[in-house]
C-alpha cells in the first residue's frame, strides 16, 4: 500500500507543475526593434508591441483583417527603421568622402593662412606709421594754433592798452598842460606826472620839470620856456606814436586773424587725418586678428584630420553594422513571422483499444 500512495502523489506533483514556455527569440527581437523605432513617438511603439502577441504571432492564413492591419503598422514601424539606419549610413558615408577630399586642401590653406597673415602685419605696421605722423602733425598744428590765438589775444589786448593810454594821455594833456603854460601848473603837474614815465625826454628837462611847473609865467626863464616846450613836444610825439600804432594795428590785427583762420583749418584737416588714420590702423590690427584666427584654425583642422578620419569611419562601421545586425535580425525574423502559414493537421492514426490495467494493478497487489 505504501508504494500505491507514493506513486498518487507523485501524480498529483506532475499534475500540479506548471512549465512556463520558452519566449520566442525571433519574436522578442521584432518588439525590441519596434521599441527602438524612435521616428514614431513612444506611446505608439508601446502600443504597437503590445499588439503583436495577438497578430504576428498568428500565421498569415489564420489572422483577421484587424490583426492584418496591426501586422501592416508593425512593418512600416520597421521600414522606417531601416530607413533612417540606411540614411545613417548614407550620412556618415558622405561625411568621410567630404572629410577625405579636403586632406588635399589643407595644407595649402594653412600656407595661404600663413601667407595672409604676413602681409596683414605689414599693413598694420604700415598704418602705425602712418598713424604716428599724423599724431605728430595734429600736434604741430593744433601747437601753431595755440601759438598765433595767443599772439592775436596779446595783440588784442596791447591795442585795447595803446586805445586806453592814448584816451587818458590825450585829455590829460589836454586839461593839465595849459594851466601850467600859464603859471599855476603845480597841482596840474601831479595830474600829468604819472605819464612822464611814458613819454621820451631828456634826463636833465624832466628833473627841471617840477621847479618850472611850480613857477609862476612871470618868473620863468629861458630854460624854464625850454623845459615846457619839450614836455609839450614829447607829449604830442607820444600821442602821435599811439595814434599810428592804433591806425598801424588794424591791418596787422586783419593779417593775424586770416593767420589764426587757417591754422584752424590746418588743424582740423590734421585732426580728421589723424582720425582717418587712426580708424584703418585699428581695422588693420582687427583684420591682423581675424587671420591670425583662421590661421590657427587652419592648423587645428590639420591636426585633428586623422582623429576625424578614424572617428568618422568608426561611426560609418558602426552605422553599417547596425544596418546589417537589424536586417539579418528583427527584419528578417518579422519577414518570416509574417509570411508563414499554419502547418496542415496530420491524418489521426487509428486508436487501439486501451490495454486493461485494471488487472495488472490487481495482480501486482495480489503479489505483495
Amino acid at each position: 500500500m505504501g508504494k500505491r500512495a507514493n506513486t498518487a502523489a507523485t501524480k498529483v506533483a506532475t499534475k500540479k507543475t506548471k512549465v512556463e514556455p520558452t519566449p520566442d527569440p525571433a519574436f522578442t527581437s521584432v518588439g525590441d526593434a519596434i521599441m527602438q523605432a524612435e521616428q514614431i513617438p513612444e506611446r505608439v511603439r508601446e502600443m504597437l508591441v503590445e499588439m503583436l502577441p495577438f497578430s504576428l504571432k498568428f500565421a498569415s492564413d489564420e489572422r483577421h483583417e484587424l490583426q492584418e492591419m496591426a501586422v501592416d503598422m508593425a512593418e512600416q514601424t520597421l521600414n522606417g527603421k531601416k530607413s533612417a539606419l540606411t540614411e545613417s549610413v548614407a550620412t556618415e558615408d558622405a561625411a568621410l568622402a567630404t572629410l577625405k577630399a579636403s586632406e588635399s586642401t589643407l595644407g595649402a590653406t594653412v600656407t595661404s593662412a600663413e601667407s595672409a597673415v604676413a602681409e596683414q602685419k605689414e599693413v598694420v605696421e604700415s598704418t602705425k606709421a602712418a598713424l604716428s605722423e599724423a599724431t605728430a602733425a595734429e600736434k604741430a598744428s593744433v601747437a601753431d594754433l595755440e601759438k598765433q590765438q595767443a599772439d592775436q589775444q596779446t595783440a588784442k589786448e596791447t591795442m585795447e592798452t595803446s586805445k586806453k593810454d592814448k584816451s587818458s594821455m590825450e585829455a590829460a594833456f589836454a586839461e593839465h598842460f595849459p594851466p601850467i603854460q600859464e603859471g599855476d601848473g603845480k597841482a596840474h603837474f601831479k595830474k600829468l606826472e604819472p605819464f612822464l614815465k611814458k613819454i621820451q625826454i631828456e634826463s636833465t628837462l624832466l628833473t627841471a620839470l617840477p621847479s618850472t611847473c611850480a613857477k609862476s609865467k612871470d618868473k620863468r626863464g629861458t630854460f624854464d620856456h625850454l623845459v615846457l616846450q619839450e614836455l609839450d613836444k614829447a607829449f604830442n610825439a607820444k600821442i602821435a606814436a599811439l595814434a599810428e600804432a592804433i591806425a598801424g594795428e588794424v591791418p596787422a590785427a586783419e593779417k593775424r586773424e586770416a593767420g589764426v583762420a587757417a591754422a584752424q583749418e590746418k588743424a582740423t584737416a590734421e585732426w580728421e587725418a589723424r582720425k582717418k588714420a587712426s580708424a584703418e590702423y585699428e581695422a588693420a590690427v582687427t583684420e591682423l586678428s581675424v587671420r591670425q584666427e583662421h590661421l590657427k584654425d587652419s592648423k587645428k583642422a590639420v591636426d585633428e584630420f586623422l582623429p576625424k578620419v578614424e572617428a568618422t569611419t568608426a561611426a560609418l562601421s558602426a552605422a553599417k553594422e547596425a544596418l546589417a545586425t537589424f536586417e539579418a535580425g528583427p527584419f528578417t525574423n518579422f519577414a518570416t513571422l509574417k509570411s508563414r502559414v499554419a502547418a496542415v493537421p496530420e491524418e489521426p492514426a487509428a486508436e487501439e483499444a486501451p490495454a486493461e490495467e485494471a488487472p495488472a494493478e490487481e495482480a501486482a497487489a495480489a503479489a505483495e
